[in-house]
């Protein structure tokens, strides 16, 4: 089994470094606009401590995760969830 968990990690890690290099060159991972490719990948991408890893690398992502987080519609709908 750790042999599973380390290449998930390995995995989300180098998914990281892409949205990272992606969003060193767009506010959004579409550009300009906020669109369903920052919906999709901000609901794994806001919680790296699932995989136990940190985003502490990725100042990009932690900004863009920061950003969507304070978007109204995303607060109302984790208010549902809770």
């Amino acid at each position: 089994m750790p042999v599973a968990i380390e290449r998930y990690q390995n995995e989300t890690l180098r998914l990281f470094a892409v949205l990272e290099s992606r969003l060193s060159e767009a506010e959004y991972l579409g550009g300009d606009h906020y669109s369903i490719a920052d919906i999709s990948t901000w609901t794994w991408a806001k919680k790296p401590e699932y995989a136990s890893l940190s985003n502490d690398a990725f100042p990009n992502l932690q900004r863009w995760i920061e950003q969507i987080s304070q978007r109204p519609a995303v607060q109302r709908g984790l208010e549902k969830l809770l």
